[in-house]
């Protein structure tokens, strides 16, 4: 990402989630983490994994905290499920499907990919608390 793009997300990032972020470089990859709190005050922690030439291609975004998420079951969360709207998925991360990538452009923020995946993570506690699958709160 370059300078120009950096100063502009983060100037969004300051105003909607002011000290609740930070970029780094972990293993030799540029990333965001962003921590979120849901409607029922349950904190979250993402990394969004910027790619070299972000914003001309799309960031992978991670739920890195708590660990494990479980389905309502009680049973590992399934990777690449559409109902679930989720790609890798193991033990220590998930992996949220926010954009097709089709539908991925670089006038596309950081910002609005945080926002994509806050509402999957009130998805997901409607699905905790309903038994009902991510898909049956999200508009694909």
């Amino acid at each position: 990402m370059n300078d120009t793009r950096k100063e502009y997300e983060t100037a969004i990032l300051e105003r909607y989630f002011p000290k609740r972020y930070v970029f780094a470089s972990i293993k030799n990859q540029s990333v965001l983490q962003v921590g979120i709190k849901s409607q029922s005050a349950k904190v979250y922690q993402l990394c969004v994994v910027l790619p070299g030439d972000y914003p001309n291609a799309m960031p992978s975004v991670y739920i890195v905290f708590p660990k494990a998420l479980k389905d309502c079951n009680g049973k590992s969360i399934k990777a690449f499920s559409h109902e679930f709207h989720t790609l890798e998925c193991n033990k220590e991360k998930v992996e949220v499907c926010h954009f097709l990538p089709s539908n991925w452009n670089p006038q596309k923020s950081l910002y609005l990919v945080i926002m994509k995946v806050k509402i999957w993570i009130e998805s997901y506690e409607g699905h905790l608390s309903t038994g009902k699958p991510i898909s049956a709160f999200l508009k694909t």
